[in-house]
């Protein structure tokens, strides 16, 4: 009897944890399957959940992308109740670099002035 592996809400989440993982540390799939010994088609099918990564080999991800493992499981309950359009973005690289530049605004008006700039574009009138 042939036994299917079927893809769960975890590993989705796993993957996109991976994917976003990779793009804060400026990371190509290309990188990431090399320091697994892989393809990065390989990589692609782990972040998009096609198939499940062992534990084994989620071991060396997350000490090559430099977190612990608890990382890709950690927020999981949460995520299953964020909106898809948000884990989306999460995914995409310019979504994370603009998180990432605003992170470093420390000045909180200027802050607020690029969030109000933010909704402006997106909500035109």
């Amino acid at each position: 009897m042939k036994r299917t592996q079927r893809i769960n809400e975890t590993d989705l989440i796993v993957g996109r944890r991976i994917r976003l993982r990779r793009l804060e540390r400026h990371v190509s799939q290309t990188q990431l399957a090399n320091a697994l010994g892989l393809t990065f088609q390989q990589v692609q099918k782990y972040e998009k959940g096609v198939n499940r990564i062992s534990a084994g080999r989620l071991e060396v991800v997350a000490r090559f992308l430099e977190v612990p493992i608890a990382f890709f499981f950690a927020p999981v309950e949460a995520e299953k109740r964020e909106s898809p359009t948000t884990l989306h973005h999460l995914q995409d690289r310019r979504s994370v670099r603009l998180l990432q530049a605003f992170a470093k605004i420390k000045d909180k008006k200027m802050q607020a002035a690029l969030v109000r700039v933010a909704e402006l574009m997106a909500n035109p009138r």
